[in-house]
């Protein structure tokens, strides 16, 4: 490779390095295990929240930096897809913060899966991953060259196949517990996506507030992100005709 194309894709080469690295090593040698017994679970995980926040930063700027080389033709409508998808991301984010199961990403680990009915796992036991999913999807489509196509696609691929190994972890788990039944009852409790216990009365009752506080959250925080993404990022989010 030339050496001004080695230059000119360092950045991102070395964001995207050091990005899969802090994802991967703490599964190396249960490194993540021990450092939870040294430093505790909240502050493991606060500590490594604040990595990944400021990893995935380096790594888009690193991106939007990158030499072009283009994919697909760019057409005004494609910037209209993470628009409208990106509010949906930032709710399923909010509910999906301490969801009530232990198989997912940011979920309660003393959750107990015998009552995944009755919480917000009701909508999604995947709310986090499904977020990742949909926020690397949508911007894939508005982003048609390498350096983006490359992370959202990754994305898209690391959070569907973190969905596949949690489900395996929990049929294992509540088979090995509760009885071979466990895990089909445990899945139809906690589905990958329903919008059916908005519908019922008792579930709202117990959890509509809730809901309805980090939906709140969630729109906020996009409002925000919206406002920060082109002085961050140097691309306006805003689609246009």
């Amino acid at each position: 490779m030339p050496s001004d194309m080695l230059l000119a894709w360092g950045p991102y080469s070395a964001a995207l390095v050091c990005f899969m690295l802090t994802h991967f090593l703490p599964r190396v040698g249960d490194l993540r295990g021990r450092l939870i017994m040294r430093l505790g679970r909240g502050p493991y995980f606060a500590i490594y929240g604040v990595v990944s926040v400021l990893m995935t930063v380096w790594l888009l700027v690193a991106t939007a930096n990158a030499p072009y080389v283009e994919l697909w033709p760019y057409a005004a409508w494609q910037k209209w897809v993470p628009f409208v998808a990106m509010p949906f991301v930032f709710v399923l984010t909010a509910i999906g913060v301490g969801v009530e199961t232990p198989y997912t990403l940011a979920g309660r680990r003393d959750a107990p899966t015998s009552e995944a009915q009755f919480g917000r796992a009701a909508i999604s036991r995947h709310p986090v991953l499904l977020a990742l999913t949909l926020w690397a999807a949508a911007h894939l489509c508005a982003n048609g060259d390498l350096a983006h196509g490359l992370i959202f696609a990754m994305s898209v691929t690391l959070a569907l196949g973190a969905m596949v190994l949690f489900d395996r972890a929990a049929s294992s788990q509540l088979a090995q517990n509760d009885g071979t039944a466990a895990p089909r009852r445990f899945f139809a409790q906690a589905p990958i996506l329903s919008l059916r216990p908005l519908l019922s009365p008792s579930w709202r009752q117990k959890n509509g507030k809730s809901m309805a506080y980090r939906a709140a959250i969630g729109l906020l925080l996009w409002l925000v992100a919206v406002s920060m993404h082109e002085r961050i990022l140097g691309v306006s989010p805003l689609p246009h005709w």
